[in-house]
């Protein structure tokens, strides 16, 4: 009888450890999304253990192209994770192994700071699968994961320059200003003669009245072998960064790293307009947490130093303007005066159908397809609106959307890139983020262009502005115009957003379908 009673304790006791055991393998690493990224790609937590997590994942608007078909390319979305050290602070959390459902794809950088995530068939509409995470560190107390809607750009040819004269700044043939010039595998060489590749110089006004620098330094020589021509693959955010997600950035850097990247009232109050009118801009700091109320709308008041420590952050880099024409134009002809979705038809937003900022509000008129400023008189739209706003359209010029389906290249905000017009933008090596950023909440990727001093307005710091906002007129939404591209500006905009983007894996093949 002693036995048997010592027996049941005995059990009773292995039930009490095991139900602990479970309760910490539930509970012990709390795994949680972060809230601007779930606003466009909703993640839910299936299971997390010690070392690895579940994840089901949705986005609208997927797809990816059948096999031999003109384009070729998909949408994916880009999920890396941050953990919290001892110290409160948040740190990248690499990924060692990632599967998902049958009919998505994978693909892990060797740097394992994050995996692409795209359908490995033909296909389009909304996306939803589960994915599993194994992670490099097991004893991690808690994970915040992120989702961000990517574009794949395939490897390939493509043109430079619009061909329209009324086009400042334009690349075209070195030997031509009436021709477009086309990037090949071939190392690009910089001279005013057949083969080359070279730019309008000409300088033009800014929107304000004031004379802008000229676009083109007029250098000639060979483009670095390492310099990102837009040739190679790379993945590009799908949508300008948005507040949701840029309020995840913030929300995840020391107080003082935070205060060095987010806008101030001063910044505000700098062009003339005072707090609460901001031009759309939504996020502020409460009890202690980053919250953007409007999540979906594009980030503005952004500087370069900005964008590259969120390029940073997330383990992608800075685009070329090459790549932005690449991103834009793709593999199509050119188009004289061409916005990003291929035409020259251009409606501005002037309104909204339903709550303007509801997430099921549509644009108006019907057939607008970015925001814009008609004239000084006529600025229909002041700030952002939101992503996706225009991606149920029935046509790629309605939805507004580049030949691979990249949203908003044209309009709504500013795209900073590096510019091939000044010394320290060719100087640039495409290294990506490492998913940390210093304590003084600046990029520290070598080799990426940075601004050194804000004490003048612009100046050569290997950046420039491409694709217009809603502040500018028509001519500055053109694929081609390149007026501001060496502007390097050192105070916050109202107009100024950021996309990321990141190359290929070298060894990268397209999946077969399953």
């Amino acid at each position: 009888m002693n036995c048997l009673s010592k027996g049941y304790r005995l059990f009773a006791v292995l039930l009490t450890v095991l139900a602990l055991t479970a309760t910490s393998v539930v509970k012990g690493q709390p795994v949680e999304a972060g809230a601007g990224s779930a606003a466009l790609v909703p993640v839910t937590v299936e299971a997390s253990r010690s070392g690895s997590t579940q994840l089901t994942l949705s986005w609208r608007h997927s797809w990816r192209d059948a096999p031999g078909s003109p384009r070729g390319n998909h949408d994916g979305v880009w999920l890396f994770a941050k953990h919290q050290d001892s110290a409160g602070r948040w740190q990248p959390l690499r990924i060692a192994q990632a599967a998902s459902d049958e009919g998505y794809a994978l693909e892990r950088p060797q740097d394992g700071l994050g995996v692409f995530l795209f359908r490995a068939r033909a296909g389009s509409g909304d996306a939803r699968t589960t994915v599993s995470l194994q992670w490099a560190q097991a004893d991690v107390q808690r994970i915040r994961v992120y989702a961000w809607p990517m574009v794949y750009v395939p490897e390939g040819s493509f043109q430079l320059g619009d061909s329209a004269a009324s086009t400042p700044g334009r690349f075209h043939a070195g030997d031509d200003p009436a021709l477009p010039y086309t990037v090949t595998v071939a190392p690009i060489k910089l001279a005013p003669q057949a083969g080359a590749l070279w730019a309008d110089a000409s300088s033009t006004p800014l929107p304000a009245g004031a004379l802008g620098p000229s676009p083109w330094d007029g250098a000639t020589a060979m483009l670095p072998a390492a310099f990102p021509t837009g040739y190679r693959a790379f993945w590009i955010q799908r949508y300008e960064i948005t507040q949701g997600q840029y309020a995840d950035f913030l929300d995840a850097l020391s107080p003082e790293q935070a205060a060095a990247r987010a806008p101030m009232p001063a910044d505000f109050s700098s062009s003339g307009r005072t707090l609460p009118d901001n031009y759309r801009y939504t996020l502020a700091l409460q009890d202690g947490r980053w919250r953007a109320a409007q999540p979906r709308w594009s980030m503005n008041w952004l500087i370069w130093s900005d964008g590259a420590a969120l390029a940073d952050w997330a383990g992608l880099r800075p685009m070329t303007e090459l790549e932005f024409e690449k991103a834009a134009r793709g593999a199509a002809p050119v188009v004289p005066g061409e916005y990003a979705w291929g035409t020259t038809k251009i409606i501005a937003i002037r309104g909204f159908d339903g709550v303007d900022g509801s997430g099921s509000e549509r644009a108006l008129p019907a057939d607008a397809n970015t925001s814009w400023s008609p004239s000084t008189q006529d600025r229909p739209l002041l700030g952002p609106y939101g992503a996706g706003l225009l991606a149920d359209r029935a046509t790629r010029e309605g939805r507004g959307e580049s030949y691979w389906g990249v949203a908003d290249l044209s309009g709504n905000m500013v795209e900073m890139a590096v510019s091939v017009g000044v010394p320290s933008g060719r100087s640039f090596v495409p290294r990506h983020g490492d998913g940390r950023i210093n304590d003084a909440g600046e990029a520290d990727v070598a080799d990426w262009p940075r601004i050194e001093t804000r004490g003048r307005p612009f100046g050569d710091f290997g950046f420039g502005y491409r694709g217009g906002d809603f502040y500018n007129p028509e001519r500055d939404l053109r694929i081609s115009s390149r007026n501001v591209a060496t502007f390097g500006g050192t105070r916050r905009l109202f107009g100024l957003g950021f996309r990321a983007v990141r190359s290929a894996s070298q060894d990268q093949r397209e999946p077969e379908p399953l």
